[in-house]
């Protein structure tokens, strides 16, 4: 992609990965080293290639002086300026925008809707990212939550980069508007990757009456102790656990009763920590008295001398 060259899809790309680097537990100092690489890259490419390094130009230039922007950036913020606070009149824009069919769409909308358009798809996107991270944080394995993860932040960051573009907050790029912009591939794409979103959603969204989907999780595992990231992170450290670094996990339990497959958190680490049954609990239990019992009587160790005589001393049952 570096090759075509198309900087801004390698970019979306590189960042979407890096996130769901993050989200899946990269320590941060791997996460720095990828991204001084990438940055280094990005610089060096840039450098070599000559319409990249021409916007740079560009952008520089408007930010010393917006009469000196690019013929896109000025037509944009033309555009945005003239819509207002409710627009022209939807396809009753008067702007001469360059492709206002896909990079400029959002400054089309702004002329159009004017600026409580422009806030209305704005709101739109946010709330995808949320329902996104939302479905992503309430599945039930680890690849269901790096992979809701991903595709949020690729969808969303492609919306608002693309926003920031029309503005003239970043470079003039080319990605599209999603959902919005022309283009049969990239609704493809994007449709496709909702899809996936909503499948995630559907299996993590299954719990009985009376149980929450955290129990369900636990359920499903037979009891089995597993661990996934909770995502609330109250240090900087690595969130979780590599070799040559060992961490203590002190579960503390959840309001509730304790029921099987029941739930345990650590604010400290940020681990979800699914605990074995009730039942296999108790068998346990049972298991280690008998056991205490049997050594005890046999070592001798249960019967002990008093000044009355002797006396027996046996360990006690469990109530």
């Amino acid at each position: 992609m570096v090759l075509q060259p198309d900087f801004d899809t390698t970019g979306l790309i590189v960042i979407t990965a890096l996130i769901m680097f993050f989200v899946a537990g990269a320590d941060l100092k791997q996460l720095a080293i990828f991204a001084l690489i990438a940055t280094v890259t990005f610089v060096f490419a840039v450098m070599q290639i000559d319409y990249a390094a021409r916007r740079i130009h560009e952008y520089m230039s408007f930010l010393q002086d917006p009469l000196n922007g690019s013929a896109q950036m000025t037509a944009a913020l033309t555009a945005l300026a003239n819509g207002g606070l409710f627009g022209a009149g939807l396809g009753d824009g008067q702007s001469v925008v360059l492709l206002p069919f896909t990079d400029s769409i959002f400054a089309v909308v702004g002329e159009e809707l004017g600026l409580v358009g422009t806030l209305g798809v704005v709101l739109l996107f946010l709330t995808f990212a949320y329902r996104g991270l939302r479905i992503a944080l309430r599945s039930h394995d680890p690849f269901g939550l790096i992979l809701g993860c991903g595709i949020t932040a690729w969808i969303a960051i492609q919306a608002f980069v693309n926003i920031a573009v029309n503005t003239a907050t970043i470079p003039v790029g080319g990605l599209t508007l999603p959902f919005i912009s022309y283009g049969g591939s990239s609704l493809l794409a994007t449709m496709a990757a909702v899809g996936v979103l909503l499948s995630i959603s559907r299996y993590g969204a299954r719990a009985p009456a009376g149980q929450s989907t955290e129990q369900v999780g636990a359920a499903a595992l037979n009891g089995a102790i597993y661990a996934t990231v909770g995502l609330r992170w109250r240090n900087g450290w690595s969130r979780l656990s590599h070799p040559g670094r060992s961490r203590r996990v002190k579960p503390t339990q959840r309001a509730g009763q304790h029921t099987s497959g029941s739930s345990y958190s650590s604010r400290s680490t940020g681990y979800n920590v699914n605990t074995i049954s009730t039942d296999r609990v108790d068998g346990l239990s049972r298991r280690v008295t008998r056991a205490k019992r049997t050594i005890a009587r046999r070592t001798g160790a249960s019967k002990r001398k008093t000044s009355s005589g002797t006396a027996v001393r046996r360990v006690p049952r469990r109530r």
